[in-house]
Protein backbone atom coordinates (compact mmCIF):
# COMPACT_ATOMS: atom_id res chain seq x y z
CA UNK A 1 0.00 0.00 0.00
CA UNK A 2 1.04 3.34 -0.57
CA UNK A 3 -0.45 6.61 1.06
CA UNK A 4 0.13 10.21 -0.07
CA UNK A 5 -0.42 13.05 2.31
CA UNK A 6 -0.39 16.78 1.64
CA UNK A 7 0.50 19.28 4.59
CA UNK A 8 -1.39 22.69 5.18
CA UNK A 9 -1.34 25.35 7.24
CA UNK A 10 -4.34 23.88 10.27
CA UNK A 11 -6.06 27.27 9.78
CA UNK A 12 -6.56 26.48 6.10
CA UNK A 13 -8.29 22.51 6.64
CA UNK A 14 -11.51 22.16 7.18
CA UNK A 15 -13.92 19.05 7.20
CA UNK A 16 -17.17 19.64 5.15
CA UNK A 17 -19.02 16.29 5.93
CA UNK A 18 -19.18 14.29 9.17
CA UNK A 19 -17.01 14.07 12.45
CA UNK A 20 -13.64 12.37 12.31
CA UNK A 21 -12.79 10.04 15.40
CA UNK A 22 -9.35 11.17 16.92
CA UNK A 23 -6.64 9.04 18.26
CA UNK A 24 -3.65 10.17 20.03
CA UNK A 25 -1.31 7.22 18.21
CA UNK A 26 1.63 8.49 20.03
CA UNK A 27 2.96 11.51 22.56
CA UNK A 28 2.40 14.53 20.51
CA UNK A 29 0.91 12.39 17.57
CA UNK A 30 -3.06 13.00 16.77
CA UNK A 31 -4.41 11.00 13.68
CA UNK A 32 -8.26 11.48 12.88
CA UNK A 33 -10.15 8.60 10.79
CA UNK A 34 -13.00 8.52 9.68
CA UNK A 35 -16.11 7.88 11.89
CA UNK A 36 -18.66 5.39 10.15
CA UNK A 37 -15.58 3.92 8.15
CA UNK A 38 -12.45 4.01 9.71
CA UNK A 39 -10.23 5.29 6.94
CA UNK A 40 -7.53 7.28 7.87
CA UNK A 41 -7.71 11.53 7.42
CA UNK A 42 -5.15 13.48 9.32
CA UNK A 43 -2.10 13.47 11.10
CA UNK A 44 -0.66 16.56 13.18
CA UNK A 45 2.48 16.17 15.36
CA UNK A 46 4.03 18.74 17.99
CA UNK A 47 6.96 18.03 15.77
CA UNK A 48 5.05 20.56 13.09
CA UNK A 49 3.21 22.94 14.84
CA UNK A 50 0.55 24.79 12.98
CA UNK A 51 0.23 21.92 10.03
CA UNK A 52 -2.18 19.27 9.46
CA UNK A 53 -1.08 16.48 6.58
CA UNK A 54 -4.32 15.16 4.83
CA UNK A 55 -4.35 12.02 2.86
CA UNK A 56 -4.67 12.65 -0.22
CA UNK A 57 -7.36 9.98 -1.17
CA UNK A 58 -9.61 11.48 1.20
CA UNK A 59 -9.81 15.01 -0.50
CA UNK A 60 -12.66 15.80 -2.85
CA UNK A 61 -10.36 17.38 -6.08
CA UNK A 62 -7.38 15.41 -5.57
CA UNK A 63 -6.33 15.55 -9.25
CA UNK A 64 -5.46 19.17 -8.13
CA UNK A 65 -2.74 18.78 -6.15
CA UNK A 66 0.68 19.09 -7.91
CA UNK A 67 3.37 17.01 -5.84
CA UNK A 68 6.73 19.02 -4.66
CA UNK A 69 8.49 16.66 -3.52
CA UNK A 70 9.06 12.66 -1.95
CA UNK A 71 9.38 12.44 1.91
CA UNK A 72 10.71 9.60 3.81
CA UNK A 73 12.21 7.63 0.60
CA UNK A 74 14.58 5.42 3.11
CA UNK A 75 11.44 4.01 3.96
CA UNK A 76 9.62 3.05 0.33
CA UNK A 77 8.83 0.02 -1.18
CA UNK A 78 11.77 -1.19 -3.23
CA UNK A 79 9.58 -1.53 -6.55
CA UNK A 80 8.18 1.58 -6.23
CA UNK A 81 9.77 4.00 -8.75
CA UNK A 82 10.18 7.83 -8.14
CA UNK A 83 11.44 8.66 -11.88
CA UNK A 84 10.44 12.28 -11.92
CA UNK A 85 12.27 15.39 -11.04
CA UNK A 86 10.91 15.91 -7.60
CA UNK A 87 13.04 16.49 -4.67
CA UNK A 88 13.59 13.48 -2.83
CA UNK A 89 14.18 13.27 0.96
CA UNK A 90 15.08 10.12 2.50
CA UNK A 91 13.37 11.20 6.38
CA UNK A 92 11.23 15.06 6.34
CA UNK A 93 11.37 17.78 3.53
CA UNK A 94 14.06 19.06 6.01
CA UNK A 95 16.33 16.30 5.66
CA UNK A 96 17.85 15.08 2.11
Amino acid sequence: MVLTWAGFPTNNYEVTKGSPRFNESSPGVRRSFCAACGTPLTFESERFPGEVHITVGSLDNADVMKPQSHVFTQEKIAWLHLDDDLPKHAATGNNS
